[in-house]
C-alpha cells in the first residue's frame, strides 16, 4: 500500500490526461519556447526525491455479517492500528533516480522535432527503467510516439490498450512550447488522471479503477540569470476516489486533498534544465478484509519534494 501512496504523488507523468485548449492571455508578438537543439544532444540530469508518510486514526470494524466478536474486534484494533502505522509511516525518506535524461531524436518527416525522455529509478530492490519518445509540433502540441518500460506489468497495461497508454505518458500541466510569452503569461489545464494506468505496476493485474481530476496553473515569470525561461507551476487535484478489488478484498482511496507547487526551467535551445516541486496530500483508506471479517480505515498525510537539475 505504501508503493501506491508513493505512485499517487507520481501520477501526474504516468496518467491518462485529456487536455482541453488551456485558457489564459498571450502578447502574439511574445517569442515562443521551441526546441531547437540538434539531434544527438543529450542532457543527463541529477534528481533528487524525499517523502514522508504519516498514518493516523486507525479504525478497526466488523463488516456487514461477519462473526467477528468484540474481544476480537478490540484484539484487531490493537494489532493492527500499530501494525499499520509501524510499516505505513515513516520518517523522511530519500531516493536517487540512478539515471534520468532527454535526448533530441531525428525530426519527423513533416519537420516536429523528437524527444526521447529516459528513466531509471532503483529502489534497491527494484530496477525501473521507462522510455518515452514524444513529437512536438509548431503550436506546442504534444504526441506520445511510444512508451517502454522494463516493468512487466506496466508493459502489459501499454500492450492492452496502447492508446489510453500513450495518452497516459503526456507531462503534467500540458506543453509549454509553442506559446507566445511575456513575463505574467498564465494559463490553465485541466486533465484527467486514470489510476488504471498510474497504478498497474503496483498492482499487475489487479485493476485501479477510478479517475482523478488535476488542474494544473502555469505563470511565465521571465527569464533568469542563465538566460533560460522560468515558469510557477501549481498542480490541484479535486477530491476523488479510487477502488480496487481483488480475492482479499476491497481497497478504496478517498483523495480528500493533493497540492503540488513548483518552479521549473528551459534552456535557449528548448530542453528541460532545472525543476523543483513540493506536494502534500491527505488520503483516507479503506481496506476490506474478507478473510478476517473486518474493515480497516485509516487517514493518511504525504509530503515530498523532488529536484532535478542539469549535469
Amino acid at each position: 500500500m505504501r508503493t501506491v501512496l508513493t505512485l499517487l504523488l507520481l501520477a501526474g507523468p504516468v496518467a491518462a490526461q485529456t487536455i482541453p485548449t488551456p485558457t489564459g492571455t498571450t502578447t502574439p508578438a511574445a517569442t515562443a519556447l521551441q526546441v531547437t537543439a540538434q539531434p544527438g544532444t543529450l542532457v543527463e540530469y541529477a534528481v533528487r526525491s524525499t517523502s514522508h508518510l504519516d498514518v493516523n486514526d486507525v479504525v478497526v470494524t466488523a463488516l456487514p455479517g461477519s462473526q467477528v466478536s468484540q474481544d476480537e474486534l478490540t484484539f484487531m484494533q490493537a494489532f493492527m492500528g500499530g501494525l499499520f502505522k509501524e510499516v505505513l509511516s515513516s520518517k523522511t525518506a530519500e531516493a536517487n533516480l540512478s539515471k534520468q535524461f532527454v535526448k533530441v531524436l531525428p525530426a519527423l518527416p513533416d519537420g516536429r522535432p523528437v524527444l526521447l525522455d529516459s528513466a531509471v529509478h532503483s529502489d534497491g530492490k527494484k530496477t525501473l527503467q521507462t522510455r518515452v519518445t514524444r513529437a512536438i509540433g509548431p503550436d506546442g502540441t504534444l504526441t506520445v510516439l511510444d512508451v517502454t518500460s522494463t516493468d512487466a506489468d506496466l508493459q502489459a497495461a501499454i500492450k492492452a490498450n496502447r492508446t489510453q497508454a500513450l495518452q497516459a505518458f503526456l507531462p503534467m500541466g500540458g506543453s509549454v512550447y509553442g506559446r507566445p510569452l511575456t513575463p505574467g503569461t498564465t494559463w490553465t489545464v485541466t486533465q484527467d488522471l486514470d489510476a488504471g494506468v498510474a497504478l498497474s505496476s503496483a498492482f499487475g493485474d489487479r485493476t485501479m479503477q477510478g479517475t482523478l481530476r488535476a488542474v494544473t496553473t502555469r505563470t511565465f515569470t521571465g527569464l533568469n540569470e542563465r538566460g533560460e525561461a522560468a515558469f510557477q507551476v501549481t498542480s490541484v487535484v479535486q477530491p476523488g476516489v479510487l477502488r480496487l478489488r481483488n480475492q482479499a478484498g476491497d481497497l478504496s482511496i478517498t483523495v480528500e486533498s493533493m497540492v503540488s507547487e513548483g518552479q521549473e526551467t528551459y534552456r535557449a535551445d528548448g530542453l528541460p534544465s532545472t525543476s523543483s516541486s513540493r506536494t502534500r496530500g491527505a488520503l483516507r483508506m479503506t481496506l476490506a478484509m474478507d478473510d478476517e471479517g473486518v474493515q480497516v480505515a485509516m487517514r493518511a498525510t504525504i509530503d515530498s519534494a523532488q529536484t532535478s537539475t542539469a549535469r
